[in-house]
């Protein structure tokens, strides 16, 4: 007699990093971008986008038509499928998607004890003028 035994396939999270760039004619791409990682947070563990100000600062869309926005990650969502829901996003006209070494994410700035990852239902709230990630207030 010989018993099968299913085996758990772990998933292991993978890094990325991001390139965006918006259609020419695309106007607040700021706001593009804020809600494009806003799409992003309940789906990612770990999320940093350069320029970092980009709801309080409009000219931030200037720096994103010129550079783009660049967004590092971190998730267990497999290269394709991260590919093709980043690609619906709306206005888009290039994106860039490369699988990152974790050492990408060391020059962002620590996340303090007291902090940790939001997830969708709360709020997002800017701590350091350094690429941030997306955190919230425990108490």
């Amino acid at each position: 007699m010989s018993v099968k035994f299913k085996r758990e396939q772990k998933m292991i999270s993978k890094c990325y990093q991001v390139n965006v760039f918006f259609q020419s004619d695309c106007v607040m791409e700021n706001i593009k971008a804020y809600t494009m990682i806003f799409g992003l947070i309940g789906l990612v563990e770990e999320l940093y986008f350069l320029p970092e100000d980009i709801v309080d600062n409009s000219d931030t869309s200037a720096y994103i038509r010129k550079n783009g926005l660049d967004i590092f990650l971190r998730t267990k969502i497999k290269y394709e499928q991260r590919k093709d829901q980043l690609n619906k996003t709306p206005s888009l006209e290039r994106l860039t998607l490369k699988v990152v070494d974790e050492s990408a994410f060391e020059t962002f700035e620590p996340v303090p004890e007291n902090m940790k990852l939001i997830v969708p239902q709360l709020i997002i709230k800017q701590m350091i003028k350094k690429p941030i990630r997306c955190l919230c207030q425990t108490y």
